[in-house]
């Protein structure tokens, strides 16, 4: 097993309050169409139904379930950030080392490769782009080659980029918002506290 020091910088991801009866509704509905989808092979489709019910409830076999599908479609950086998710929501499972293997597995991938492992969280109707790379919803995670790179997230019709740098040998993880727009205050004097305007110049009536 490929041991890799990881090293993750700013904040963790928000946790997701347990959800009301309406939620848990919504989450059994997208968790059973995404499980029959996966069983019949359409990875792209339960991914979409995985993440939705993700936004409802925040469960580890939803997480390992996303993991597997990312892992189906070839996706190695996006099974390991799910990979992560399932250890952090079930670090005492049964399961939890043999996961750590596959996790091990996806990331020594990127370090064999000189790869930097970077994974970017986001507000949920975001969407992101790392360098040339598209993701039309958060979570965003990918190998990179060490050095500058951008992160675009498009939030409506604002975009808002942030540069950052991936070093070999450690991994990143961001969370982005967009900041609300500075507030600007507008001071007008009253009227009785303006200047009065100079009266204009007499008029000197012409001489012969």
């Amino acid at each position: 097993m490929l041991a890799l020091a990881l090293t993750f910088a700013l904040a963790q991801t928000p946790t997701v309050p347990m959800p009301g009866p309406v939620a848990q509704r919504r989450f059994e509905a997208h968790f059973t169409a995404a499980e029959r989808l996966f069983n019949q092979g359409e990875y792209g489709a339960a991914v979409h139904h995985f993440r939705k019910a993700e936004l409802q409830r925040s469960t580890p076999e939803v997480a390992y379930d996303l993991a597997k599908c990312f892992e189906k479609l070839g996706d190695l950086p996006m099974a390991a950030y799910y990979y992560r998710r399932y250890l952090e929501r079930a670090p005492n499972a049964e399961d939890a080392d043999a996961v750590r293997v596959e996790l091990a597995r996806a990331l020594g991938f990127a370090h064999l490769r000189g790869l930097t492992y970077v994974e970017i969280d986001a507000p949920a109707h975001a969407q992101l782009q790392v360098d040339t790379r598209f993701f039309p919803a958060p979570p965003a995670a990918t190998f990179l080659a060490p050095g500058p790179h951008e992160v675009v997230l498009l939030d409506g019709l604002a975009a808002f980029k942030e540069p950052f740098t991936a070093k070999y040998g450690s991994a990143l993880r961001l969370w982005l918002e967009p900041a609300p727009p500075p507030l600007v205050s507008a001071t007008v004097a009253p009227r009785a506290a303006l200047a009065p305007e100079p009266p204009p110049p007499p008029k000197v009536a012409a001489t012969t």
